[in-house]
């Protein structure tokens, strides 16, 4: 048990310490000037506790109203308190992310029995993705997506592995306060688990499934209310969700500001061309996440099921299509009451979800080359992959850096 204990210690360090020299090589990459804040893209809607934060404006009220009654920037706040400096909190809570969204990662792919090399890579290349460095500290709760990997985890023990158990406290410590960390990831993860119940969910764990459900709306429809809903009339509530649902096709093509010329022009117009210039747009995977999104859907339709993870994951990925998609079935839950409004958000399920199927695609191709040839060129093949995969992402020209 000690000796267990020691190993996963071991493990964690080392993701967390070549997690934070990555980030390092990203910020001296990028130039950072940490005089200011240093991933802050004025291209997208800057959440208003970023703003009433970095204007002092407000902070004399409620700290939990200031707060938006969310736990995330009650941390932020905090921190503003103890470094007397917003733009340091705003730095360290941000830089800090990278380390988490990675540590969770990697602990979600152990317990599905992912190899360690995989495990790492994977957890690392999901902390620098799109999602995360362009939404950046104007969007620090939405950037910072760490529910949505303990949801996944949840998911994979009641809906996908037989062999992956936990316990149901947790599960329900999770939904509970799930809402005052993320309220619009409260509201997607809400539809999203009681759809999941129905399609895969077992009628002897039904009670675990609507405590969950439960205590997950009651906190939504309480902070809904303490925070008095939002000014906008319904119809321009139903224009946002129009315009900031999801679109498949952004997510497929190369990043923003590649470093590949080639790369730079194609995305620059396409982005002109079909007018995708919302924060939909920072939902690219990069290349070989995409491709294991295109080849879950290929495992799926053609019933190539060599994998039941992967069969299942390609299904989320489709149910996540279908309601946040623009003018998808999230247009129909916004003029319910949902107050998710920017769903494309919600695309970062089937970005964890594509990263799973990656890496147990390659683990299965790194096995068969070594049963053909041998495991140092097995093991070389994947490392050039990863590299490469990781590069297409890492490697882009500066936008709000320097």
């Amino acid at each position: 048990m000690k000796k267990c204990i020691e190993s996963k210690f071991i493990k964690y360090f080392i993701v967390t310490l070549v997690t934070a020299i990555f980030v390092v090589m990203y910020l001296i990459y990028y130039r950072a000037d940490f005089s200011s804040l240093i991933a802050l893209n004025e291209n997208i809607s800057v959440d208003s506790f970023v703003t009433n934060l970095l204007k002092g404006v407000g902070q004399k009220a409620n700290i939990f109203q200031f707060c938006e009654y969310n736990l995330q920037n009650v941390i932020i706040y905090l921190l503003t308190k103890g470094t007397n400096n917003a733009v340091v909190a705003l730095n360290m809570y941000y830089l800090c992310s990278f380390l988490l969204i990675a540590v969770l990662m990697f602990i979600l792919f152990q317990k599905v029995k992912c190899s360690f090399c995989g495990s790492l890579f994977g957890s690392i290349l999901l902390s620098f993705l799109p999602y995360h460095i362009e939404r950046g500290q104007g969007q620090i709760i939405t950037s910072s997506f760490y529910v949505f990997i303990i949801f996944t985890m949840i998911v994979f023990e009641l809906f996908i592995d037989d062999d992956y158990k936990s316990g149901k406290a947790g599960q329900i410590i999770f939904f509970l306060f799930l809402p005052w960390i993320d309220i619009r990831a409260g509201y997607m993860l809400l539809i999203m688990f009681f759809i999941l119940c129905i399609v895969m969910g077992n009628k002897k764990s039904w009670k675990t499934y609507a405590l969950c459900e439960i205590v997950c709306l009651l906190g939504c429809i309480i902070i809904t209310v303490l925070k008095k809903t939002s000014e906008l009339q319904l119809n321009e509530k139903l224009q946002l969700a129009s315009e900031e649902g999801m679109r498949t096709l952004d997510m497929l093509v190369p990043v923003r500001y590649h470093i590949v010329e080639r790369l730079f022009n194609f995305r620059y117009d396409y982005d002109m061309t079909l007018n995708s210039t919302r924060e939909c747009g920072y939902n690219s995977m990069g290349f070989l996440i995409s491709i294991s999104f295109l080849y879950g859907l290929f495992v799926l339709l053609f019933k190539k099921r060599k994998d039941n993870r992967t069969v299942k994951l390609a299904w989320i990925n489709i149910i996540v299509i279908l309601i946040a998609n623009i003018d998808g079935f999230g247009y129909l839950f916004e003029y319910s009451g949902f107050q998710v409004e920017y769903w494309n958000r919600m695309a970062i399920i089937i970005i964890i979800n594509s990263i799973m199927i990656m890496t147990f695609s390659m683990e299965r191709i790194q096995n068969w080359i070594e049963k053909k040839s041998s495991k140092l060129v097995g093991y070389i093949f994947a490392f050039l992959i990863y590299v490469v995969s990781f590069l297409d992402v890492f490697l882009r020209h500066s936008f709000y850096f320097g």
